[in-house]
């Protein structure tokens, strides 16, 4: 049977900087032993650079042996210390075993989005704009909201109770469960925003102070607000 490989802790796709270190872990397996795993990567066309010529290398992760049938090793991919240039990379890891002719078998493709430090830095700044705009929608979402149910508990009982009002709070409570999951996945999204922002160390302090402050307002709703509603 050919080889397998799978890796652990490497993400599918992501934005890194050329300096950063990813670490992974790699786990192959063969019935006749691991001869070696590695990895290899290809630079993206990039239709902004027509002229540009992608970069492609691997690099050796370990060597087997005939008596390994399970093979586990670490793996770094840090972009300066390929040599790779920031770029758009697939990247992929390989295992090779023994058997005369038989190819290598690779693992399905990680997208690297490699960033120097002043394109990470501008990278950061449109992604932390565009959800800070995306926060105060749903921050005035749900003030409109707000408002609308305080209407609706000062309604008295028999208004309540009539088919217009039900189909109103129907409504609602729609808006309110939509809203509510658009808050959670922004919580989620600027949390990674904010630590991915915290490594640069080119940064700005106030602007992260800023998104800090408005991700807090959001976990406020989303702790306080929304479980009354």
């Amino acid at each position: 049977d050919p080889p397998t490989v799978a890796c652990q802790n490497l993400p599918r796709q992501k934005v890194v900087l050329d300096s950063e270190q990813l670490s992974f872990v790699v786990m192959a397996q063969d019935d006749f032993g691991v001869k070696e795993v590695g990895i290899v990567w290809r630079g993206l066309p990039d239709e902004d650079r027509p002229a540009h010529t992608p970069t492609a290398g691997e690099r050796l992760l370990s060597a087997g042996g005939h008596d390994r049938e399970v093979l586990e090793a670490a793996g770094v991919f840090c972009a300066q210390a390929l040599g790779i240039e920031p770029q758009a990379i697939e990247l992929r890891v390989y295992v090779e075993d023994y058997l005369s002719g038989r190819q290598r078998v690779y693992s399905p493709a990680y997208t690297l989005f490699v960033l120097d430090a002043e394109q990470h830095s501008a990278w950061l700044a449109e992604q932390l704009n565009r959800w800070h705009h995306q926060s105060l929608e749903v921050r005035d979402r749900e003030l409109q909201l707000y408002e609308a149910n305080k209407e609706l508990r000062e309604l008295p009982a028999d208004e309540l109770d009539r088919r217009e009002t039900r189909k109103r709070i129907e409504r609602q409570a729609a808006a309110e469960r939509a809203n509510g999951g658009r808050l959670s996945r922004l919580v989620n999204a600027g949390e990674q925003l904010v630590t991915e922002a915290a490594r640069h160390p080119q940064f700005g302090v106030g602007h992260l102070e800023k998104w800090a402050e408005m991700l807090q307002i959001l976990k406020d709703i989303s702790a306080n607000r929304m479980p009354s509603v």
